[in-house]
């Protein structure tokens, strides 16, 4: 089976967000943090997972959206950039939007040990769901 070379760019392009985009999410999480974090998971280790679960969740995704129809090779590039400009924004906006409660909880603290990364978890499955959600329609629509 041979795998187009957008689909390669694209999959490293979502590796590559999913690594660098926990440091985002956690400093909206931390805005009015001044102390320091004492959790190696969240240094270490959170972002590989995250990286994981962007690369997996493209793939899945793809795979989804071939079924749905195929079109050419230059719509469906602008169809996977509009995609993944839209998990860039989409889980921007569900970082801003989740975390205005945590960073007013932790402006007095001055080490933090563990982080609840179950918020964090639930910013980034309402990003990409949102997306897949949308981009379905859209998929269904462009045909």
């Amino acid at each position: 089976m041979r795998i187009p070379v957008s689909h390669l760019v694209f999959g490293a392009l979502f590796l590559i967000f999913g690594y660098l985009s926990y440091n985002e999410t956690i400093s909206f999480y931390l805005s009015n943090f001044a102390g320091t974090v004492a959790d190696i998971r969240s240094v270490l280790i959170a972002p590989l997972f995250t990286a994981l679960f962007y690369l997996l969740y493209y793939i899945a995704s793809s795979f989804t959206f071939r079924k749905l129809s195929r079109p050419t090779t230059s719509k469906e590039v602008v169809f996977q950039t509009l995609f993944f400009i839209a998990n860039v924004l989409l889980l921007l906006l569900s970082a801003k939007l989740f975390s205005w409660k945590t960073s007013n909880e932790l402006s007095g603290a001055t080490q933090l040990i563990d982080l609840d990364t179950q918020k964090i978890v639930l910013t980034y499955l309402v990003a990409s769901l949102a997306a897949f959600i949308i981009f379905i329609a859209i998929r269904k629509k462009w045909r």
